[in-house]
């Protein structure tokens, strides 16, 4: 129930991620909504300057004068005698000045402004002919707005507009730049667009359907996958519970089993049988802490890191004869290097859980090999730690199955070698309980040569 609880105050996670998605996708429609203003604001102040530019147009010909007559003649001062250049009565444009004060970068640009100013003061601008071209230039480019034009004089104070119509400033409403007509800042135009809502909010709608979808597609998978994980737990709950009550049922036999020793050996008389009985007494005692410590564990009773003093080559010995009676028809040898100050050690582990790892890794030693295996077990200080190290001169492990080993339930096969009993959890059970207590737990090994198991524990 405690996993299932955790599970539950996960769920709030993706919950909070899904929130903090929404919220982005909420930013980033803002950001298209903003970058799609910018865009129609510089379409629209383009299209204001091209119908500046045709009501201009339509002013400057709109009336034919007469060909014999001119009213403008262009020539260039090198192409005219002095006598010709002193009667000129027209404009004299000087290129070069022209360019330093920002009239224009060519003689055309220059001559263009000329002519504004010249048809402003002779032929005054049109703001109905500007109104409707401004609204015909809008519909062929496929914008669907309300729209005001306004004139500005040279105080940039409001002297016409298109409309009286009121435009309220929103999410929609544009205002462009207002744009001067010719060179003198006598008139300035300036258009003020509504934008139809339906397009905008169509473009953001279907964006934001489209990342609903995809909240909801993550949530579905979210959800259905917190459903299987909380069928496997509640499995494994199960079988955990089942696991608890075989062992636990353990401990009864084995408490009738150690009270017939007990009585058997009062009785006993013969040294030998009573050395057997006191053994085999020691041996039930030591298989009931295992149980005990097996219980605590599915228990999930916090791990005790508190130092233990452990007679180590009475431990090591201990397991070595019970090895012995479990492998009395294997010719097999053993040699222990001891460089420890003192037997008695004090280290980060249980005496239960060490006992369970060395006897794991000793069985490993005579069940993988063949007659006359020599077997070596060494204890030493190394870097404030304590160092075990079983070595063997067995079969070894394959190269493609050294990445698997402490993996759970993962067995080594090897051709050419008798299979063993075995369910795959010893290493990993090893592996487990060292890292648990601070420890590491490495290994090296090669195949045909015999394997390295090292257990590094605290002091």
């Amino acid at each position: 129930m405690k996993i299932l609880k955790s599970m539950n105050k996960t769920i709030f996670l993706p919950i909070i991620g899904m929130f903090a998605l929404l919220i982005s996708q909420g930013y980033w429609l803002n950001s298209i909504y903003k970058e799609y203003k910018v865009q129609k604001t510089k379409q629209i102040e383009e299209i204001l300057s091209l119908s500046i530019q045709d009501e201009i147009t339509s002013r400057w010909f709109g009336k034919i004068g007469d060909p014999n007559n001119p009213k403008l003649i262009i020539r260039k001062a090198s192409d005219m005698t002095p006598e010709e250049r002193e009667k000129l009565k027209g404009d004299t444009i000087y290129l070069r000045k022209a360019e330093k004060i920002g009239l224009g970068n060519s003689f055309s640009e220059v001559l263009e402004q000329k002519m504004r100013d010249d048809l402003l003061l002779k032929r005054p601008i049109n703001i109905e002919s500007m109104d409707s071209i401004f609204a015909n230039r809008l519909k062929r480019q496929n914008i669907n707005t309300t729209f005001q034009i306004i004139f500005y004089d040279k105080q940039h104070k409001i002297t016409k507009s298109s409309t009286n119509t009121y435009l309220s400033k929103g999410f929609n409403y544009i205002e462009t730049i207002q744009q001067p007509i010719g060179t003198l800042g006598l008139l300035f135009v300036q258009a003020k667009v509504k934008l139809a809502i339906y397009p905008i909010f169509l473009d953001m709608f279907i964006a934001l359907l489209v990342s609903g979808l995809i909240i909801c597609i993550i949530f579905g998978c979210l959800y259905y996958q917190l459903v299987v994980i909380r069928r496997i737990w509640q499995k494994l709950e199960a079988r955990e519970a089942a696991v608890q009550s075989a062992v636990h049922d353990l401990k009864s036999p084995l408490n009738t089993v150690f009270t017939i020793l007990d009585s058997v050996e009062q009785k006993e008389t013969d040294t030998f049988m009573l050395t057997f009985l006191q053994d085999s007494k020691t041996k039930v005692r030591q298989l009931c802490e295992t149980i005990e410590s097996m219980l605590n564990i599915l228990k999930h009773t916090p791990i005790d890191k508190q130092n233990t003093e452990i007679n180590l080559p009475e431990m090591i010995g201990q397991i070595q004869s019970g090895l012995d009676l479990l492998y009395k028809d294997k010719k097999h040898t053993y040699k222990l290097d001891y460089q420890l100050p003192s037997p008695t050690i004090n280290i980060g582990i249980d005496r239960v859980s060490l006992e369970r790892c060395l006897r794991n890794l000793l069985e490993n030693a005579l069940k993988y090999s063949n007659e006359d295996v020599a077997i070596s077990v060494s204890a030493k200080s190394d870097k404030g730690q304590i160092q075990i190290s079983v070595k063997d001169t067995g079969w070894g492990i394959p190269k493609e199955a050294l990445k698997k080993i402490g993996t759970q339930f993962y067995r080594v096969r090897q051709t050419g070698k008798p299979s063993r009993s075995g369910y795959g959890i010893g290493l990993s059970s090893v592996k487990q309980i060292v890292e648990e207590r601070g420890g590491i737990f490495t290994f090296q090994s090669k195949e045909g040569e015999g394997s390295e198991f090292i257990i590094n524990l605290p002091q």
